[in-house]
């Protein structure tokens, strides 16, 4: 949709909301630009190729592991392999078919392209929409490796007791603990960041599947537990401005039963990423109802999961991943109001 397409309500709120990344503008500086692609280069014409049983790999479909050396060789618009998440493609069937355009398929050509596919749509499923044009695995060169240690900053250290130790600190992750009474189980974050509030605490519990998403700063931080016994549906959530503490409180099921301990620690727990390196957490939603804004645009009114508490501040995205035909396909969307456009409570 183009921004002269953008659709202002009486109240005079945008839609999409101004900074969005769907208000694609040429002229803008760090703005995302489409192309207009081609009659057949469509998102359902590249899942009709990519099912058709054609060999778009380019190596008869044999898996093969890519050293840097061979993947620098494949860099023009008729011969073009990329590398993303250690995985290499052969994207040369695949350029008439980008929204963005060949040129700027044409900047991750013969390189390891992550950062740059991360900068611009890294809710994409790559993974799903290039399967079939997989050649295989980058080979990590241990000369690479060694260069990279021998060129990395050394630590300036200290003599502590007879033990060298390092001079500064490392920057320290948002600190878990838990504890009980007899009728609920407090899971407990000390973030250290005094500027935290709810609407940056995502939680979900599925039973005894406990998945916490905390935005601190520019960093995520991550609880993932199967807890020991049963806990009520509902939960309060406390978060301290002053010290940045979050507390998750949750009822027992079974009041004045004493936990041995919290529960098992599943995949991710306690871990604090850059946001850049982190992966969306997508959740099955129900389409409640859709409203027709314009003649290319509509309004999706969508409900979460029972459990699942998420806030999305304006201006701010969300992923919707879908699977069509085999392939799953994933687009960022801007959140608005319901009750603005009058069609909700």
């Amino acid at each position: 949709m183009s921004s002269q397409n953008n659709l202002t309500t009486p109240d005079g709120l945008a839609f999409p909301a101004m900074g969005s990344q769907q208000r694609i503008s040429v002229g803008s500086q760090g703005a995302r630009n489409k192309v207009q692609l081609t009659p057949g280069h469509s998102l359902m014409d590249w899942i009709r190729l990519s099912n058709s049983g054609k060999d778009l790999t380019g190596v008869g479909g044999r898996k093969l592991e890519v050293s840097t050396e061979e993947l620098q060789k494949h860099n023009t618009e008729k011969d073009c392999w990329i590398a993303l998440r250690g995985k290499v493609y052969n994207v040369s069937a695949y350029m008439d078919f980008h929204p963005g355009g060949i040129p700027e398929m044409m900047r991750g050509a013969g390189k390891d392209a992550t950062s740059l596919f991360d900068e611009i749509h890294k809710w994409v499923n790559a993974e799903s929409m290039l399967e079939k044009c997989l050649v295989g695995r980058l080979k990590v060169e241990n000369t690479l490796l060694k260069k990279a240690l021998l060129n990395s900053p050394k630590q300036d250290t200290v003599q502590n007791g007879g033990f060298l130790a390092p001079a500064t600190a490392a920057v320290q992750s948002p600190r878990f603990d838990w504890f009980q009474s007899g009728q609920t189980v407090s899971v407990v974050v000390f973030t250290k960041w005094p500027h935290i509030t709810t609407d940056m605490v995502e939680v979900s519990l599925q039973g005894r599947a406990l998945y916490m998403i905390l935005r601190v700063k520019s960093s995520i931080y991550t609880v993932h537990i199967n807890l020991e016994k049963d806990v009520n549906e509902e939960y309060n959530l406390l978060v301290s401005s002053d010290s940045g503490k979050v507390e998750l409180v949750l009822g027992k099921s079974q009041p004045d039963v004493q936990w041995s301990c919290i529960g098992k620690h599943a995949d991710g727990h306690n871990t604090y990423l850059a946001q850049k390196d982190w992966a969306p957490v997508y959740r099955d939603c129900t389409v409640e109802s859709v409203m027709s804004v314009t003649r290319d645009t509509n309004l999706y009114t969508l409900s979460l999961p029972r459990g699942v508490r998420m806030c999305v501040p304006i201006g701010r995205h969300v992923h919707v991943r879908h699977n069509v035909q085999g392939m799953d396909v994933a687009r960022s969307y801007t959140a608005v109001c319901v009750c603005r456009y009058g069609c909700g409570p």
